[in-house]
């Protein structure tokens, strides 16, 4: 009698873990060690979009593979008898439905039976448990995060940007003019290049213009004769405002000789503006 109860509390224990495991809002598969499986809870049939019934019939190993796009890398630790714990992936439904997930699998083993299992000191899986939680939420939560970073590193690199670059004309500015100069003329004297040339422009009568028309309409022409000089210019040429009416072009790779020619070619570009003043 004795015997008999400890037989009914344990198979109330056992009725118990089985209920709690099927109304797991956790996708939770049990399988025989070949992968058959035997129990597939509630949570796994809405991350599967499969019953019960039909999955009993199929193989844990081909449910967890073949409906992964994390499949191959799965089935290498699986193959490798290699227990999963966590592992960020992501579950696609029979209907298509994608899950990010996170999966575990484990063994439960019993004793070592053979020589060769207790030297190993494994055994034989008695069954297969493998855990899959829903991880939709943490993933958008670090997809956001990741968009934000993303964001933070665009705005960092255009406060940047900005703090190079002259605001009315659009060249870069004195800071960077002085920074690049340095570098360019280093560069030539550890034998990097033959060469680097300077222009300097400074725009004629800019002063009276001003005086005559105004500041506003003077950040106009300053403006067209920028944009002449960045058209005068090869990429690798650093066009910048000076200060004032006064811009500077650094050439690098560029003799006395080819500077002269495109001093010539930024003198003709601006001649040829033509700016009408109401």
């Amino acid at each position: 009698e004795e015997f008999l109860g400890r037989i009914m509390r344990q198979n109330a224990k056992i009725d118990f873990l089985d209920r709690l495991l099927k109304s797991s809002s956790d996708a939770i598969i049990v399988a025989e060690p070949d992968g058959q499986i035997t129990m597939f809870n509630k949570g796994a049939e809405a991350m599967f979009q499969i019953d019960e019934a039909t999955a009993k019939g199929d193989n844990i190993f081909r449910l967890c593979t073949d409906g992964s796009i994390d499949g191959r890398r799965i089935s290498e630790m699986l193959i490798a008898d290699q227990a999963i714990s966590n592992l960020r992936v992501e579950i696609e439904g029979l209907a298509g439905k994608r899950t990010p997930a996170l999966l575990t699998i484990d063994f439960v083993r019993g004793f070592p039976v053979s020589d060769s299992e207790q030297s190993s000191g494994k055994s034989i899986p008695q069954a297969i448990i493998a855990v899959i939680k829903d991880n939709s939420a943490l993933e958008a939560v670090h997809s956001e995060l990741e968009k934000a970073h993303a964001e933070l590193q665009e705005a960092y690199a255009k406060v940047e940007r900005l703090s190079l670059t002259d605001e009315k004309t659009g060249l870069n500015n004195r800071r960077y003019f002085d920074q690049k100069v340095k570098d360019e003329y280093e560069r030539m004297m550890r034998g990097h290049m033959a060469a680097v040339s300077m222009l300097m422009i400074d725009v004629d009568h800019f002063k009276k213009f001003n005086d005559t028309y105004g500041h506003q309409v003077g950040d106009q022409v300053l403006k067209l004769v920028a944009d002449a000089i960045k058209k005068a210019v090869r990429q690798i040429d650093i066009p910048c405002r000076y200060g004032g009416e006064e811009m500077t072009v650094i050439l690098p790779e560029t003799n006395e000789v080819e500077a002269r020619l495109v001093a010539e070619r930024i003198r003709t570009r601006v001649a040829a503006i033509r700016f009408s003043v109401k």
